[in-house]
């Protein structure tokens, strides 16, 4: 499968002798880093493979929550 692009999101280094690897589509990304699908839900339908000591990426997502929407100002 053809890579979209590669992404290090996490503190240590790139040549780990055991990284942690983890496959999805673009839009899946999308979806977690905004909080429209948690990675429990992504994970268990089949939307990521996920490989390794630090692939479990639910402490860190989402990145921003957009999964409901605020009024102006309610911040």
């Amino acid at each position: 499968m053809p890579r979209v692009g590669t992404v290090h999101i996490l503190d240590g280094s790139t040549d780990d002798p055991a990284p942690s690897v983890v496959h999805m589509e673009p839009e899946v990304w999308v979806l977690l880093a905004s909080g429209r699908i948690d990675w429990a839900t992504a994970h268990s339908r089949g939307l990521v493979s996920a490989s390794g000591p630090r692939a479990d990426l639910s402490g860190v997502l989402p990145l921003v929550d957009v999964s409901e929407p605020q009024e102006p100002g309610s911040e």
